[in-house]
């Protein structure tokens, strides 16, 4: 997992599995984005395989928490066509912006 920062938003890319053992420096990266002054957090779900209960929890946590604060989460490039249906599923993507598009390449990471 790393921080890509872009202008005014941070782009988090997420890698493997969205579950128990990753959810908390999941929520670290965010808080520390949000305290560097970011507003708009990206998850990149590029290379996402997999996501489970504490994962779709922690995704509903941090967007109350961005909310709260005046800010925005949103989720992009759901590769998976698992995670696809999870979120249509669930209702995910009606409570989380989701899009699809590319990651720009050259910006500096955290």
């Amino acid at each position: 997992m790393r921080v890509e920062l872009q202008e005014e938003k941070a782009i988090i890319v997420l890698d493997g599995k969205l579950d128990l053992g990753c959810s908390g420096e999941l929520k670290e990266k965010v808080q520390a984005a949000l305290a560097a002054g970011f507003k708009t957090i990206s998850l990149d779900f590029t290379h996402v395989s997999s996501i489970d209960s504490s994962g779709v929890g922690k995704l509903l946590l941090l967007k109350k928490m961005l909310k709260d604060r005046g800010g925005e989460l949103i989720v992009f490039n759901l590769a998976s066509e698992y995670i696809q249906k999870m979120f249509k599923i669930i209702h995910l993507d009606r409570v989380i912006a989701t899009e699809q598009r590319s990651v720009e390449k050259g910006m500096p990471s955290v």
